[in-house]
């Protein structure tokens, strides 16, 4: 008996210690010096009903890109380009076409040029749309684009779809899921992760090495910790050492070579806003920016929440669809009171 007691005790001292592992309230001390909460905020609207942007992409603080449709008199963008000082509204031919196609992502090339998906995708060379790979079957469009380099660009979408662009060829791989994908990031070391979920709240994260797409996590239904559910899997960033994971149950912190988890579930991750998408420079510079307009972001030390956006447009007026955050400047954009106009934030770090 005296030994069972000493069993169960022992047991009880793991399983406390693996909880505390696993539940913390902030990601990982990256040993790094902590970064500046502090950044300059601006917004901008463009366009009228029905107008919205889609995805965004920050090349520097003085180039950057949104993509979606912008209505105005004098007829319908693809999206908008700011050079530092004012936005101009860009027009998407398709070989040479009239016609604004309507874009769904964006991501830098080479001289000036864009990888971008309208479903399919296509290569912008700054006059016209090239079609590079077409989608093969109704669903499974493009919605999430992520570059390592030139011969090493990552495409996901809708049906489990993930291609591949090695500099010459473009090949689909076999995510062995048909959830819509709908985040992806990747280190300059190799390490690409994914992230996807339907509206019925079935989710999943995967990893791809070499072409070969594992799964790491599955979700069915809300989030239940203890049972190693986190429900939603809405975006994903990677670092150098860790890959952090935007969830419903808050911040899941995975470390890359240990696996070790780490779940940030403090008040300012749970609020219903600060969902939506997840963006970082390095593992002590991260932010979170929301479905209206909110962002936190982690100094390598402790959370800011950052209300500018949504005290300016409040009442849920600013929906997030698309993030990024490089050269010190993070750029997040949607639509403004559900389509009237589109609108694009841009914030400078200081």
């Amino acid at each position: 008996m005296k030994h069972l007691f000493i069993f169960i005790i022992l047991n009880l001292i793991f399983l406390i210690v693996k909880s505390c592992s696993e539940n913390g309230v902030k990601p990982p001390n990256t040993g790094q010096d902590t970064t500046s909460h502090a950044f300059t905020w601006r917004i901008d609207t463009l366009g009228k009903y029905p107008s919205f942007f889609h995805d965004v992409t920050v090349i520097d603080e003085n180039n950057i890109w949104a993509v979606g449709e912008v209505t105005t008199d004098s007829g319908t963008y693809g999206g908008a380009h700011w050079d530092g000082n004012k936005w101009h509204l860009q027009k998407f031919p398709w070989d040479g076409g009239s016609s604004a196609t309507p874009i769904r992502c964006v991501w830098e090339g080479t001289d000036n040029n864009l990888w971008v998906a309208a479903a399919s995708i296509f290569l912008w060379d700054g006059e016209k749309l090239n079609m590079k790979w077409r989608v093969p079957s109704f669903g499974k469009g493009v919605e999430q684009i992520w570059k390592i380099a030139e011969d090493n660009i990552y495409f996901v979408g809708g049906l489990g779809t993930i291609v591949h662009y090695n500099g010459s060829s473009f090949k689909e791989l076999n995510s062995n899921t048909n959830i819509h994908l709908r985040g992806i990031s990747g280190n300059n070391k190799g390490n690409v992760f994914v992230t996807g979920y339907e509206q019925n709240g079935d989710a999943v994260a995967l990893e791809i090495v070499n072409e070969n797409v594992t799964e790491l996590y599955r979700s069915i239904g809300p989030a239940n910790v203890p049972q190693g559910n986190y429900g939603v899997f809405l975006s994903v960033w990677t670092g150098d050492e860790d890959a952090y994971f935007l969830t419903d149950a808050g911040l899941l912190t995975v470390n890359i070579q240990s696996r070790k988890k780490i779940l940030s579930n403090n008040h300012e991750l749970t609020y219903p806003f600060a969902r939506h998408d997840i963006e970082g420079q390095a593992g002590n510079d991260l932010i979170i920016v929301s479905g209206r307009g909110k962002a936190v972001h982690w100094n390598g030390s402790t959370w800011s929440l950052h209300t500018e956006m949504f005290d300016q447009y409040p009442n849920q007026t600013l929906t997030t669809y698309g993030a990024d955050y490089r050269s010190e400047t993070v750029a997040y954009a949607g639509p403004y009171q559900f389509g009237n106009k589109a609108f694009i934030v841009i914030g400078k770090h200081n």
